[in-house]
This record gives C-alpha cells, structure tokens and sequence, in this order.
C-alpha cells in the first residue's frame, strides 16, 4: 500500500502521494491520463567499503547497483550475500537514505551529520546537533540520526535544510 510511506522516503521534488491531484498523472499527446504517477519513493542505491582496501568502491555511472571489484563489475547483491559467507568482514554494504544534504551530497547509512531540529516541547526553539551517524531502525523501520542514547526520526523534527554530512564512520574518528 502506496498511501502508508512515510513522508521521509518521498523526495521534495515529487508531489504528495494522496490525496491524488492532477499532476500525479503522465498525459499521451491527446491530452489523456495514461499513467498514474503515485507510490514514487526514494531511490535503492548502496555504496560499499572494502575493509581490506580501506575505500569506497566504484560504483558504475553513479547509480549505486554495479561496483568494480578486481577487474570485474559486480552487482551489490554479491556483496550482502557476502555477509553470510566466508567474505563476511571483507565489505560493509550501506544504503541510500534517499536524502541530500544541503550541498546536494546524497546521504547514506553510515554518514555522520549535524542538523538543527525544532523539539516537541518547544516549538519555536531550533537547537543544534552535531556528529550524529545516520544508522536504519528495525524498530521505527526508518532511518534516524543516532548519538548515544538520542534518536532523531528524519522526519521528527529535523529541519532536513539544515543537515550537513561531515563524514563517515569509516573516515572519521570520534575526538
């Protein structure tokens, strides 16, 4: 069920998945509604570190799905399958959050980023955080900023203009 995502897996740039407006329809040249346009979430792109070789690999043209390993381009389903065979270790599969930072830079699990968030309690206050990673809740089934024992729900109050990715947890060292 499309009309269920949260709103934090829907690009900006699309329109709101209900309720259902005139835009959310692709038109032939007669000017008829062809195809409707809802349930358009992020985009399921990966990257993946090699332990060994201590470096992103390449991803093909940019889409995350391909990545050159040795002299060969291997689909990212190798290497998750790779975490229950005896490459385990070897590479660490992270994925596309489906948010940009506010550079442009995609955002990913792993990535460490400073926000500013509105809290709950005070609505008009805008309070900074910093250094928190970008991690995947089984237990929301969302993406969150975590610290410590802080969770922040991408969606929950995080002023999403205001997040800069400083890093990752493979390229940087906690002080």
């Amino acid at each position: 069920m499309t009309g269920n995502l949260p709103s934090d897996l829907i690009k900006d740039e699309y329109p709101p998945l209900l309720p259902l407006h005139p835009d959310d329809y692709e038109e032939d040249q007669s000017g008829a509604a062809v195809n409707l346009r809802i349930g358009r979430g992020r985009a399921f792109k990966f990257r993946v570190w090699s332990v060994e070789g201590n470096k992103f690999l390449q991803s093909y043209a940019g889409k995350g799905e391909l990545f050159l390993y040795g002299d060969n381009w291997v689909d990212v389903g190798w290497f998750m399958q790779c975490q229950r065979c005896e490459e385990a270790g070897r590479f660490v599969v992270q994925q596309f959050t489906g948010l940009v930072d506010n550079s442009g830079l995609e955002i990913y699990e792993g990535d460490r980023v400073d926000f500013d968030a509105v809290p709950v309690n005070a609505p008009y206050a805008v309070t900074h955080y910093s250094g928190f990673d970008v991690r995947y809740s089984n237990m929301l089934g969302a993406f969150v900023f975590s610290r410590d024992e802080w969770n922040f729900c991408i969606g929950d109050g995080v002023k999403t203009e205001s997040v800069v990715v400083v890093g990752n947890e493979f390229q940087l060292t906690d002080a």
